[in-house]
Formats: C-alpha cells, structure tokens, sequence
C-alpha cells in the first residue's frame, strides 16, 4: 500500500540517496534541503546520450508513490497525488548529456504523514524507465513500465518538530461537479454507472480460475479474501455520486485522486475521448486508491506489466490498482 510523507525539523540526520543503476544507467540522489525539502539529482553515467520517464521520478512532480518511508518498522501513509496516465509522449522524455545531471527540490512534506517527530527510514524506490538515443523502444506505456525498480540505500531521517499537512477527509456530504460542461458530466455519469456495475460483477466472479490467477496470480483463500475484501469496498464506494473535479491535466493523464480524500476525482479531458467501458474501468482503478475502498497502490500499468506482476509477485498484485481494473474488463 502506500507510503510517506515529510521531513520536516529542526534536525535532520545527512540523508543521502545513491540509486542503483538502471539498464540504462542513470543514477539518483537525494539531499536533504531545509524545512521538509530535499534535493533530487537524476545524472547520466553512460558515455551517450540517455532519457528517462521524468513522471517516472519527483523532478515531474509528485504523481505516484516514489518512497517507502518507515516508522518504527511500520509504513508511512502516502497522502499524494496517484495519477493514471497512458503514455508516454516524445514530451514526457528528459534527455541528459554524458555526464550531466538535472536537479529539482521536493517538499515530501506534501506528500507523506510524518507527522511524528523521530527517526523515519526512507528509500527511493521505483521503476525509472530508460532508453539510450539509439533506442525505438520503451515508447508505450506498458514497454514504459518494463523497468527495473530503482531502489536507494535506506537511509535514516530524524524530524524533529512537526509540521502536519494531512489533507481533509471529505465525506459523501459534498456530491456534484467541479468546472465540468454538461457533456463531460454526461460522460462522468455513463462512466460511473460501469464502474459500479464492474466492481460487483467482479466481486461475484472470484473464484480459483485462469482469470483470477491471471491478474492477481497463485490462489490462496487468503489473497482472494483480500481481493474480495477491496472489490466490496470499491462497490461500496459508488453508493453516491462522487465529487468529479474537471481539469486539465499533463500530457497522457486520464485522472488522478488522493488516498486520503475519498469520494473526490479529478477527471482529465483526456479522459473523455475513450468508451465507456475504459472509462468505468478507470474509475475503478482511481476509486480503488481510496483508503476508505481499498487503499490500492500503482505498481505499474498495463497489461504486460500487470500479468507478470501477479505471475511473479501475487502479493504486490493484490495492491495494483491496474490489476483490478483488468480483472474488471475480464470479468464484466
């Protein structure tokens, strides 16, 4: 599930984060900034030119859940944006030089629950993906999830006093739209009924056979409980109208939501240019990362990558929020 959140202090313990290398090599460190902020360092170590997925690293923007934070052994929640994206464009690639390096600063205080003072370990933790300039691969959005993790050192960070930026929960008390036209209510509407239709149909069909091993892997009574367990939660999640915010988005993303704020989507005009179908599937996926559903994480999208992940790893399966839509198309 999700994890992180803030470093914030008087106090913070040198926080330094060397990623391993990538089939591309590209590194990335981690310093510590001040008040909550650290600097983020993405560099090419090869001896040509190399790009990389700038929403697959903070140096975007926070859109997914990048760090395993840890306190007292315990996860810290992640309180940020979880964005669903199909991509990538030419213009989601970063390009570095031999040798060159791109730094931004991140303010993880927006983005993790930290807020209690004391040691928390931190890791960068993530698929990057990567190409060379030789490379005419890795340009879909399932090749581009086709990624080792990256996975710094685990470091120890102190926060000392506390500066607490939880979002709101909001209830089912505020329903409606947000900056949406008519069609695009229309088309919320038509999608929302689907999902709703698809999460029951799929909490129905589980049972021990090649779908459900296709998409969450080897059965256990005690991973299909757990996939039951967070279909009847996203069912129950459409029991009212959610509050549907229209927006525009970066390029390749479809809509987003925060684990913290249930009940709340924020629907992209890209969103609208696919069937209905797609679109209750997606709904599913954003209604799925709701704490109050199933508290899903992203880790990875696609087919392919979401095949092998329940193949290799049942237990991250049952947490991918793309699994679960995919099992929802199968079984609707």
């Amino acid at each position: 599930m999700s994890f992180r959140r803030f470093l914030n202090t008087a106090v913070v313990m040198a926080l330094v984060v060397s990623a391993r290398f990538l089939a591309a090599q590209v590194a990335v460190e981690v310093t510590p900034s001040d008040n909550g902020k650290v600097l983020v360092r993405v560099s090419n170590t090869k001896l040509k030119k190399v790009s990389f997925l700038r929403y697959n690293t903070p140096l975007h923007g926070m859109e997914a859940n990048l760090f395993r934070i840890l306190r007292d052994g315990q996860p810290v929640k992640y309180i940020g944006k979880l964005a669903l994206r199909v991509g990538p464009t030419e213009q989601d690639w970063v390009t570095l030089l031999p040798n060159e390096s791109i730094t931004a600063e991140v303010d993880l205080s927006e983005h993790y629950a930290l807020d209690r003072a004391g040691d928390y370990s931190v890791q960068f933790r993530y698929p990057v993906a990567v190409r060379d300039e030789e490379s005419t691969g890795l340009r879909s959005a399932e090749d581009a999830v086709e990624t080792p993790e990256v996975e710094s050192d685990v470091v120890n960070v102190w926060v000392g006093e506390v500066r607490s930026v939880v979002p709101p929960v909001e209830t089912r008390a505020t329903r409606g739209f947000s900056g949406c036209t008519i069609t695009q209510q229309n088309s919320i509407n038509a999608a929302y009924s689907v999902s709703r239709t698809m999460a029951a149909r799929a909490h129905n069909a589980l049972a021990n056979n090649s779908t459900y091993q296709t998409w969450f892997g080897a059965y256990t009574t005690t991973r299909a409980n757990t996939v039951k367990s967070n279909y009847r939660g996203i069912y129950y999640a459409h029991n009212g109208k959610w509050n549907s915010t229209c927006t525009t988005c970066e390029s390749g993303v479809i809509a987003y939501v925060y684990p913290s704020r249930p009940y709340n989507v924020w629907v992209c005009s890209y969103f609208h240019q696919f069937g209905a179908t797609e679109k209750g599937s997606y709904l599913l996926h954003e209604a799925s990362h709701w704490n109050a559903a199933a508290g899903t994480d992203d880790y990875g999208y696609g087919t392919t990558f979401c095949r092998n992940l329940a193949r290799t790893n049942p237990g991250n399966a049952i947490w991918n929020a793309d699994n679960y839509r995919y099992y929802a198309l199968a079984t609707y």
